[in-house]
């Protein structure tokens, strides 16, 4: 799947996963980002739906995640961009099997339903402290 992403995006996502990364993706990202280094530039990735799948689940632990959803700003660049190729209404009237896209949103949702818990979870917590 080809995405853009800002060179921040890039930069926060890959952070905690780049060490596990395959070789050919962090050359490839190397090499365009060194290209245009610019916090703000917009670059184009090949990404493959697994690492798509690693930066959300990995995101979503980076601050702002169990606060405030999967990275909200990230989110809202990417999510248009992957419903654009998603057949998530075929998928949902089960008439289709999901493809790429429709699996990439799958997990977003399940991550985000699992972020949901350990946050109710944490708020749960927090009150039973308080009022033990």
């Amino acid at each position: 799947m080809t995405l853009q992403f800002s060179n921040t995006h890039i930069f926060f996502a890959l952070e905690a996963i780049w060490d596990n990364l395959n070789y050919k993706f962090k050359y490839a990202i190397n090499e365009i980002v060194a290209a245009n280094p610019d916090d703000d530039y917009m670059q184009t990735i090949d990404i493959s739906e697994d690492i798509l799948i690693q930066i959300f689940s990995t995101v979503t632990v980076q601050p702002e995640g169990v606060a405030a959803f999967i990275n909200a700003e990230m989110l809202a660049e990417l999510a248009p961009q992957i419903a654009a190729v998603s057949n998530i209404a075929d998928v949902q009237a089960g008439t289709a099997a999901p493809n790429e896209g429709a699996r990439i949103q799958i997990a977003i949702n399940d991550i985000d339903v699992a972020n949901k818990a350990v946050k109710a979870a944490k708020i749960l917590r927090g009150k039973n402290k308080i009022l033990a």
